[in-house]
């Protein structure tokens, strides 16, 4: 499974549900986004990790970033896509928190990822090759 080219598919429906104003939507779609970045990365590091099949983003991170440690804390943009993963898609509390601002605070999130997985994850040959690949 190709979960780079999923977490950059995520973060294309982000885009647009954010512009639409669905910024409760574009919030879930953003920690998708976050765990399949995440996902892309321990794939190539343990590509047999029990945590490939679940959404236990707390430990893809950890597994992660035990083997390309980050220049940033990044643990508090994976609590928090923790909390709201399933806050988004099941919101107890009401709608309320899901503002624009909060959303944007994600898509922010989205991006440091991104920039952790693409900038300081080193690849091999063979991961840089299989992640661009054309099929």
């Amino acid at each position: 499974m190709d979960y780079y080219k999923l977490a950059e598919e995520e973060l294309q429906v982000v885009d647009t549900l954010y512009e639409a104003g669905q910024y409760r939507h574009a919030i879930y779609h953003s920690c998708m986004c976050i765990e399949y970045l995440l996902k892309s990365k321990l794939v190539q590091i343990s590509p047999t990790s029990e945590f490939l099949d679940g959404h236990d983003i707390i430990n893809i991170f950890k597994a992660v970033n035990a083997k390309y440690k980050s220049n940033k804390d990044l643990r508090p943009v994976v609590g928090f896509c923790r909390k709201y993963f399933n806050e988004s898609r099941y919101p107890a509390s009401g709608t309320g928190v899901y503002t624009k601002e909060f959303a944007e605070e994600f898509i922010q999130y989205v991006r440091a990822i991104k920039n952790y997985i693409d900038n300081e994850c080193a690849s091999t040959v063979e991961g840089l090759a299989n992640r661009f690949k054309r099929n």
